[in-house]
């Protein structure tokens, strides 16, 4: 006979326990058997049964047993002994966390089965960090963008730099920080292999299907041993087959048919709303058309032991700029898996991955508008031969015992793009600052990453030190290689326009060239070990953790040959690079972590953590804190003044001024064909490092039910630096002590200049110095700067139930930076003490991080706070009603002068007190969405959605012209009031989104 009572009535405890750990994709289950005393109960027979099979194991002396890795879901769980009424429960496993469980059995004489029924409940009796995991209710019934990264804001305490609404910034990355981490800190992780891109550290290598994601779990911090660095972990865990078959189709549009018009009252008679026509446009920043579709098919192939699942989806997505310049973009991704229950104690699993992007009309993000031909077509790019582009992945999970359970992993990815400008190869470029403009055809860009995975992950059950004790233990592999390269077209002569005034005489505008060379196809290559053991002591209702990881990260480049510029090879002849026989860079760190949690009642409601962690951050493969550093065939140039005497705006061999050098970088001055850099990397140069201490409280209030709170404190240092070379430094890995530096006091202050009502000045390095130094840079660790965080998040979480669920998340943040002697920039013209737009050089000043790309201009970084909602209702009838809200503190907006600093070339020196001197407006956001689901039979159904996003139509203005000494600032009719510049970009208008999916 079979009981339904309620879990408090045998005293069943559960508990979950969130890992926050980046690379976990499934979920793990514990649990103990007591007889009624409270007596533990070894040699029960324990099955836990899903639409995903079926699993068996037998408590050990202790009582204990466990399933991990398990995927996403409901499961059955079953305990049954002679002599005891077997007792079942349904527990929910979500990604990301762990289930502890208590169950009390009851002494019986006749054969009977006890159900209880309860809710799983949120609280976390061990949980140490700050973790938030997007259920698939969440990014499917709930109003969104249908972007990785537009579901960020839903994280407290994580920053994004653009405002997606409804899906307007779908098809190019956002920027993002969280909690005194830059972007360079993320990690991106796909069924637990870490995919981060390391050519763009931080950066994902992809773009993704939604529709394949079965929840998103985002770490900001606490992070477990298997996380390398302290920054946003993005765990994204892809849907797979089950014993049921299971699938169905989508469609969703956004059309501007369906969309309102936003143009503020300043932009009335802006000239960059005229269309060729004649017509005149109503809307700024808005969508054309998003269409968003696609298909998935899973089940079993061998009920019980094999099962497959394959999904393909596509968005087509077509925006409009401000000026009407025309984004296209198609993101289509398919996704395949096939898993195995080889045995009872061994699942093997296979995935295949691509993600496709083909963009027409990407911003080259030099942070001016472009003209559409000055604008990029972007397609995937893979390696010649082998398997076909993609993520290939194969996974072996295996119990040896109840007590040993393991973690075999083994992937490679091929990934890669192009950017070629939509006005051809064969054009010069010209970024006009003083007219905010891009011209031309900017340099096409080939960029292939593939990169080889191979990890082991264990768990060890003992008892010991007075409690039991979970033995974590792991090591990883990653061989990474970036073959990329910059084609200049027309005649090789970059042009940066200035300015209108102080020009040689005819000129009509002035500015700089840089005389540069075409790189050729070069290639960086990283590998990336790993290390890491711990251990998580429970006693009652304590729990304790501590380990170390052990992380050694090396690069170097291969060799490489560059031909001389086409217009001046004698100014930029040809070279030959033999390439690195060593590494250059090779990075040790150790990694303490230590975190406990207490559960302040029996019944476990109440939960007090704390945590405190280090820290390695990851060695970026190429860039200006990379091997590339030192490559003589990687982008260098001579800079030198340019006068228009034509006024077309590009450069003319004749309109060079020889004899007025402006600046330099990656080329060797004193001998340009040199196949030696004048630039070196610090052999102690190590890894920034991070301290974090993380303290919480979380209650649950019942029902599914709970809130919390959390203070997290971070302090950073170790920053990566490149100052000029003030003399000799002989070797490439010369140390800091060998090597002459300009200090931050031997730069020389520039007359201060004033425009527009603002003020500002730059510093010059000495040019007798930067000749000693041949005009080079070394990369090492900026002394005596430092980073510091402190925030606070406020959480309410209702799981689904009763119909209902809901979350709302507040995050405050202060993310501050500070010196030891005078401040220096560590952002542009490192080591140059100018205050610029993004590095104020104010003692404990606001840490502001421009963000880049597809023509971001935002500083998202030292937003103070956010707040997030949503909510969702099960109605009657099949009707469902949901909403999201955001709100955020306007970004700064910081006036600069693009202004001279003699070698150091132009810079944007900052005008107003502080960065955060002016800001732009509280942005907010509501969307809104109903759906109708009509059954069909069976399992079978259709929804039929209508989503409403920015409700209230709002018109924020998210980026205005910043330079005061240009064209731009002062353009009325461009929306330029009060000292403030043109409007750049506005929020995109209400715009209404249907939907329609069959499923069964």
């Amino acid at each position: 006979m079979t009981k339904k009572i309620l879990a408090p009535a045998l005293g069943l405890v559960l508990a979950i326990t969130g890992v926050a750990s980046a690379q976990v994709a499934t979920g793990n289950l514990y649990g103990t058997a007591r007889d009624e005393s409270g007596a533990v109960l070894p040699g029960v027979n324990v099955t836990i049964t899903s639409e995903q099979g079926t699993r068996s194991t037998v408590t050990g002396p202790n009582g204990g047993f466990r399933f991990l890795g398990l995927n996403r879901g409901d499961y059955a769980v079953t305990l049954s002994l002679a002599g005891f009424a077997s007792i079942a429960r349904v527990v929910r496993i979500t990604t990301g966390e762990n289930v502890e469980i208590e169950f009390g059995m009851k002494v019986s004489g006749v054969a009977e089965t006890v159900e209880v029924q309860a809710e799983t409940p949120l609280i976390d009796s061990k949980k140490r960090g700050t973790s938030t995991t997007m259920t698939n209710e969440e990014l499917n019934q709930v109003p969104n963008a249908r972007d990785p990264w537009a579901v960020l804001q839903a994280v407290p305490g994580v920053l994004v730099d653009r405002v997606n609404i409804a899906g307007s910034e779908n098809g190019q990355q956002s920027n993002f920080a969280g909690k005194g981490s830059g972007r360079g800190d993320g990690m991106w992780v796909m069924d637990g292999v870490v995919i981060t891109d390391m050519s763009a550290v931080g950066a994902s290598p992809t773009y993704y299907d939604f529709g394949a994601f079965q929840e998103i779990a985002v770490t900001t911090g606490g992070g477990d041993l298997s996380v390398q660095t302290g920054g946003i972990g993005i765990n994204l865990t892809t849907k797979r087959g089950t014993n049921r078959f299971h699938g169905g189709g989508r469609y969703m549009l956004a059309h501007d048919n369906i969309s309102f018009g936003n143009v503020p009252d300043s932009l009335a008679n802006d000239p960059r709303f005229n269309n060729p026509d004649g017509t005149r446009r109503d809307k700024a920043n808005h969508i054309q058309q998003i269409s968003d579709y696609g298909f998935d098919l899973g089940g079993p192939i061998l009920k019980d032991k094999l099962w497959f699942y394959g999904t393909y989806g596509k968005q087509d997505i077509r925006l409009v700029t401000l000026t009407g310049t025309a984004d296209k973009t198609l993101l289509p991704g398919i996704n395949a898996k096939v898993n195995w229950q080889a045995s009872s104690k061994t699942m093997v699993s296979g995935f295949y991955f691509v993600g496709n992007k083909q963009k027409f009309g990407r911003d080259p993000g030099f942070g001016v508008v472009g003209e559409d031909g000055f604008n990029y077509d972007q397609a995937n790019e893979y390696t010649e031969g082998g398997l076909p582009g993609g993520l290939w992945k194969l996974q072996i999970d295996q119990s040896f015992s109840s007590n040993l359970y393991m973690s075999f992993k083994g992937a490679y990815y091929d990934t890669g793009f192009s950017l070629t400008p939509r006005a051809g190869t064969d054009n010069t470029w010209t970024v006009d600052y003083f007219h905010n403009q891009g011209l031309g055809s900017a340099p096409k860009y080939l960029a292939v990453r593939p990169e080889k995975t191979v990890s082991m992950d264990g768990n060890y059950f003992f008892d010991g030190l007075g409690g039991s004790n979970e033995l974590k233990f792991g090591f990883s592999w990653r061989d990474y290689k970036t073959t990329s390269g910059y084609a200049l077209g027309g005649n090789q002569l970059v042009g940066y326009l200035e300015s209108d005034t102080g020009c040689a005489a005819g000129a009509l505008y002035c500015g700089e060239v840089e005389v540069g060379r075409t790189e050729p196809t070069k290639e960086y290559t990283a590998s990336y070990w790993s290390g890491y053991l711990g251990d998580v002591l429970s006693k009652d209702r304590f729990t304790f953790n501590f380990g170390v990881r052990w992380d050694l990260q090396t690069s170097k480049n291969s060799p490489a040959t560059v031909a001389a510029n086409e217009s001046f090879p004698q100014v930029m002849p040809a070279l030959e690079y033999p390439g690195d026989s060593n590494n250059v860079i090779e990075w040790t760190s150790w990694s303490p972590r230590v975190g406990l949690s207490y559960a302040l009642t029996e019944s476990r409601r109440s939960v007090l953590r704390a945590s405190y962690a280090m820290y390695g951050g990851q060695l970026p493969l190429s860039g200006g804190e990379g091997v590339g550093l030192i490559n003589p065939v990687s982008w260098g140039a001579k800079a030198y003044a340019w006068n228009d005497f034509n006024g077309d705006r590009f450069v003319q061999s004749n309109e060079i001024n020889f004899d007025d050098f402006q600046y330099s970088y990656g080329v060797n001055l004193a001998n340009p064909g040199s196949a030696v850099s004048p630039n070196r990397i610090d052999a102690d140069y190590k890894p920034q490092r991070d301290h974090e201490v993380v303290i919480g409280l979380d209650h649950e209030l019942g029902g599914s039910f709970a809130v919390g709170v959390a203070y997290t404190w971070r302090k950073s240092n170790n920053f990566g630096y490149t100052p000029r070379r003030g003399g000799p430094c002989p070797e490439v890995n010369s140390s800091l002590g060998e090597c002459r530096i300009i200090q931050p006091e031997e730069y020389t202050k520039n007359a201060p200049v004033t425009a527009n009502g603002y003020t500002s000045f730059t510093y010059s390095p000495p040019a007798a110095l930067v000749t000693a130094g041949n005009s080079g840079r070394l990369l090492t660790n900026a002394p005596g700067y430092s980073r510091s965080f402190n925030g606070l998040e406020l959480t309410l979480t209702k799981r689904l139930s009763n119909r209902w669920m809901s979350r709302v998340a507040f995050s405050w943040n202060d993310w501050t930076e500070s010196w030891d002697g005078m401040p220096y920039s560590i952002n542009v013209d490192d080591g140059n003490p100018t205050s610029t737009e993004d590095d104020a050089l104010k003692q404990g000043g606001p840490v502001s991080i421009l963000s880049g790309g597809s023509g971001k201009a935002s500083f998202y970084t030292n937003v103070s706070w956010q707040l997030y909602g949503n909510a969702l209702w099960q109605g009657p009838y099949g009707l469902d009603i949901s909403g999201a809200f955001v709100a955020r503190q306007g970004g700064a907006y910081p006036v600069a002068l693009r202004l001279s600093g003699g070698l150091d070339g132009t810079n944007s020196a900052l005008a107003t007190s502080a960065i955060d001197s002016l800001r732009y407006d509280t942005m907010w956001n509501v969307d809104l969405r109903l759906a109708k689901t009509i059954k069909l039979g069976g399992d079978a159904g259709l929804t039929l959605s209508a989503e409403w996003f920015n409700v209230l139509n709002t018109d924020f203005v998210l980026s205005r012209a910043r330079y005061a000494n240009t064209s731009a600032f002062t353009d009325v009719k461009g929306g330029a009031i009060d000292g403030r510049g043109r409007i750049e970009e506005i929020i995109a208008p209400s715009i209404f989104r249907f939907g329609a999916r069959i499923q069964f």
